[in-house]
């Protein structure tokens, strides 16, 4: 059996904008652009192969549309349709979410109700499965606040198939400790891996796969042969989505609203004082230390500041949650990127898809 070691140091995540620039520069400009499709799968351990930019759009310290703007300028969609692709991914599921919002409720009451003192849920979060690779995504996911997609994929399947854990204490385990996780890629993500989200369609962590796409790093044994679809209630229907992108003439004694969601909000005006509310989201040091390092120079909400706040709306989540529960004056104001995009998220991914080429052209992409 191949083994790995232990992983290495963490990726120099520094949360400001000119390292999420540089990365994104380097990724396009190194020739890792023009290589993705054919490399995307595969987990090295170094991760140059992909662009590592998702903590930073997670955040939007950069937005979607800029990582899309230099790609595009770099290359025709027709040669990184793929990389164009997987960026509209976790726009299509904040879309998909927004316009869903019980299944995030459902799986905030599901989680409440866990068991987190379960044995079997501590041998999987302290990487003493015995199985050489999830032991070690463990790891690494703890010290770096990351794991390659793939890896992703292939975790959560060893975790509901093979470990038999709840789905939802592996999405709050990933949610806690990784720097990119947001609710919607995260727990949207899960739910497909156990087939709740596709319904019936199920992802199976294999072993031969994870040996091809890792270039022999691990040969786990043991692993589930069956991925069962797990049962579950049908997904609702889509509701209305109610998206406002004008700001008001009056702002007087208004200041806006920065939550975690994104925190440059640059499309509201930038002559306006600007508070942080925090989402108190569970969260482990490594992401509570890029999140204050983000905002380290925003003053914290204090009630009764302000006549009202301007906010960019927040994608459902714990930070929409918490602006919910606080009930301020908040006038939410779209994003454009947003407004567009998201109304599409009805169905699947793939009628979405169909659409990104009049997206781009839309967007003057």
């Amino acid at each position: 059996m191949a083994t790995a070691g232990r992983p290495k140091s963490p990726p120099i995540w520094h949360p400001m904008h000119p390292t999420a620039k540089l990365k994104l520069d380097r990724f396009v400009t190194s020739g890792a652009l023009a290589d993705y499709a054919r490399l995307r799968n595969f987990d090295l351990g170094h991760h140059g192969n992909v662009s590592t930019l998702s903590p930073y759009i997670r955040h939007r310290v950069m937005t979607e549309e800029a990582v899309l703007r230099e790609a595009l300028s770099n290359a025709p969609y027709s040669r990184i349709e793929k990389f164009v692709q997987e960026v509209f991914w976790r726009t299509y599921w904040k879309g998909w979410l927004q316009m869903r919002p019980s299944v995030w409720a459902d799986y905030r009451q599901e989680t409440s109700n866990q068991d987190f003192k379960n044995k079997g849920y501590l041998f999987a979060i302290e990487g003493k499965t015995g199985i050489d690779c999830f032991d070690f995504w463990v790891q690494e996911l703890i010290k770096t606040g990351y794991l390659h997609n793939h890896a992703r994929m292939w975790f959560a399947s060893i975790w509901i198939f093979t470990l038999k854990l709840p789905w939802v204490l592996g999405a709050d385990f990933f949610y806690r400790h990784l720097l990119d996780g947001d609710a919607a890629s995260n727990t949207l993500s899960w739910r497909w891996v156990a087939g709740l989200q596709t319904v019936g369609k199920t992802y199976l962590a294999r072993p031969d796969n994870i040996e091809k796409f890792t270039n022999g790093r691990f040969s786990p044994q043991g692993l589930s042969q069956e991925a069962p679809a797990l049962q579950g209630p049908p997904n609702p229907k889509p509701e209305p989505l109610f998206l406002n992108t004008h700001i008001p003439d009056d702002l007087e004694n208004t200041a806006i609203l920065i939550t975690e969601d994104d925190v440059s909000s640059d499309h509201l005006p930038n002559d306006l004082p600007r508070v942080f509310l925090p989402s108190h989201a569970p969260m482990s040091d490594v992401v509570q230390s890029f999140k204050n390092s983000v905002l380290d120079d925003i003053p914290e909400y204090e009630s009764g500041q302000y006549k009202r706040y301007l906010i960019s709306t927040p994608p459902i989540g714990y930070a929409a949650d918490r602006v919910t529960a606080l009930d301020i004056p908040v006038i939410p104001v779209t994003r454009a990127y947003d407004a567009l995009c998201w109304p599409l998220a009805t169905k699947g991914f793939f009628p979405f898809k169909e659409n990104i080429p009049k997206l781009l052209n839309t967007l003057g992409l």
